[in-house]
């Protein structure tokens, strides 16, 4: 089932059965081989960011279980992670290739080059991946089976109030990228965003005009923050060792598009995110929690 609540269930049950789908497809997307194994590490990082939004929602009647739980997820993804950032720094130059073309094709291979080997050796540094896998499945597996443990969700209220504590987080942290967006103060703010646009995906039901069009803006703005991050990232490993790609003569162009494109995503995500906070967090809980009611109450009716 897809990634959201269903009408005919109580939260509760949907938080179980969201979660329990979410493991099982991260342990499918470790099974990938071959050229599909980035991609599938990729896949099951990002259930684990789903799953961790979950229990965001759930953390007050998750009450003690919740720490663990979200530590224990965090820990699957960290153990994965070298792997999908080695690998995204090769696509955030790809990505930069596409957008300016020619300007960029002068040595631009040469670079590419010296990335895909950066890759390689890091890949080469973190040892077996193979256990890391088997590592990151066993831990899944024991995280599905702790399911049954967690206390009962007693209702939306609940759930309302974790995405309000979450969405007040994402305003803190807007203000804080507009005083000063560093490298750390723009990532804390995307995993807010993140926050903001699962939990919004989750309940996606409650009115799936309005949510969808929500769900869209905040896709694009989590891809400006996660693009800029990936050029930051690019960016600092150019600078590390610039011999590796040709020079600090052939890394100019490079750098002054990267700065170019960097400005850009950078305005269009304070101009979403002006837009995406505008209301209090407290109003955001009440539309929630009101939304929630008359779908409710609208499923009742049509049995």
């Amino acid at each position: 089932m897809a990634y959201q609540f269903e009408a005919d269930e109580d939260p509760d049950a949907g938080v179980r059965r969201i979660v329990r789908e979410r493991i099982d497809d991260a342990m499918k997307q470790l099974d990938r081989t071959g050229d599909k194994q980035h991609k599938g590490i990729h896949e099951a990082r990002k259930r684990c960011k789903e799953i961790r939004a979950v229990l965001r929602l759930t953390r007050r009647p998750l009450g003690a279980h919740y720490r663990g739980e979200n530590e224990a997820f965090r820990d699957v993804a960290r153990g994965l992670a070298s792997s999908r950032d080695a690998q995204a720094v090769v696509e955030a130059w790809d990505a930069l290739r596409d957008r300016f073309g020619e300007c960029l094709a002068t040595d631009g291979d040469g670079i590419r080059q010296g990335l895909v080997a950066r890759r390689d050796a890091l890949l080469a540094e973190t040892g077996d991946i193979g256990a890391s896998l088997e590592s990151a499945r066993e831990a899944l597996s024991q995280a599905r089976a702790r399911i049954a443990e967690w206390p009962e969700i007693p209702g939306f209220p609940d759930l309302a109030a974790g995405a309000a504590r979450c969405y007040r987080r994402g305003e803190a942290r807007l203000r804080d990228a507009q005083r000063g967006p560093s490298i750390e103060v723009l990532h804390e703010w995307r995993k807010r965003v993140k926050d903001y646009w699962y939990h919004t995906c989750l309940l996606r039901g409650v009115w799936p005009g309005i949510m969808t069009a929500w769900q869209r803006e905040l896709k694009a703005l989590s891809d400006c923050l996660g693009d800029d991050h990936d050029l930051m990232v690019l960016r600092s490993a150019l600078l590390a060792e610039p011999e590796r790609y040709g020079g600090d003569d052939r890394l100019t162009v490079p750098l002054m598009h990267m700065g170019q494109r960097q400005e850009e995503l950078r305005a269009e995500a304070f101009r979403l995110g002006r837009r995406l906070y505008s209301e209090s967090a407290e109003a955001y809980q009440r539309r929630l929690a009101g939304w929630w009611d008359l779908w409710r109450d609208d499923c009742q009716q049509q049995y």
